[in-house]
């Protein structure tokens, strides 16, 4: 029997051999530092498809810890990199259509006025549409 690498997935906790995710040694020992997690096809998926929700809830856990969400944020990058997957399109929205929310334009124009320079403040949905 061949020796092979193993890695667990961080969702399930089973055992894969590097070979069997197709993974290379190099991919390997980059998933192998302590803060970077690594998740199965069947955990980050719903339907062979990468859950980008799940991956923007395993960050969000961590607020208001900077530093964690940072680390996670990393393993998310990884795992995106991992699984070839392309972040969706970004869709422009225009600004006749988005109606500004008021208070958070006021706490940026006070705290961050830069970031008003370049983006509008909205309500949206949970989902993100308006």
């Amino acid at each position: 029997m061949l020796e092979q690498e193993g890695i667990q997935c961080d969702g399930c906790e089973c055992w894969l051999h590097q070979q069997c995710v197709g993974m290379t040694t190099t991919q390997y020992v980059h998933f192998s530092q302590p803060h970077l997690q690594f998740f199965c096809r069947q955990c980050v998926g719903n339907n062979a498809a990468f859950n980008f929700s799940s991956s923007l809830s395993r960050i969000s856990v961590l607020s208001p810890d900077l530093a964690a969400m940072k680390l996670q944020a990393d393993s998310e990058q990884n795992l995106l990199q991992f699984y070839n997957v392309l972040l969706p399109q970004v869709s422009t929205v225009s600004t006749v259509d988005v109606v500004p929310h008021k208070q958070s334009e006021l706490l940026l124009r006070d705290k961050s006025p830069w970031i008003l320079d370049q983006y509008v403040p909205a309500d949206v949905a949970g989902d993100g549409v308006f």
